[in-house]
């Protein structure tokens, strides 16, 4: 073996040692550029605002579906009726509100020329009387 072809073999595995050295650094490194999911159905976690005379109901709602989905987390913010309309206008950070009654044609109005959204609303519970009788 001639000296020239000693010193190309040592210069071949030190540009091998430093490429591998780069690889594992980078690779050490992959962990913090990883991008957290969206939220899903059955992960992630959401704000709601719920009229405060829905608690017991909704509290037994949230761990239901915690139970089921442990991925998921409901905060609930129980408010006067009210503020928690308030919140859904204001704040970003409510994705969700349950309130006593539907929207009137002047809020849906509202929210159609002030921030362009078309809220979706739908019965939740109605009211009823039941009489029995022996």
């Amino acid at each position: 073996m001639s000296k020239d072809q000693l010193k190309g073999g040592i210069v071949f595995a030190s540009a091998l040692f430093i490429f591998c050295i780069a690889l594992l650094l980078a690779a050490c490194n992959r962990n913090s550029n990883i991008i957290k999911p969206a939220d899903t159905l059955v992960n992630g976690s959401i704000n709601i605002s719920v009229d405060e005379s829905f608690k017991p109901v909704i509290d037994e709602q949230i761990k239901v579906f915690e139970a089921s989905f442990p991925q998921a987390k409901i905060i609930a913010h129980y408010k006067p009726e009210a503020e928690c309309l308030k919140d859904i206008f204001k704040d970003s950070a409510t994705r969700m509100v349950i309130v006593t009654r539907g929207l009137s044609g002047k809020e849906e109005k509202f929210f159609k020329d002030s921030i362009n959204f078309t809220p979706r609303w739908d019965e939740l519970a109605t009211d009823a009387i039941c009489v029995i009788v022996n």
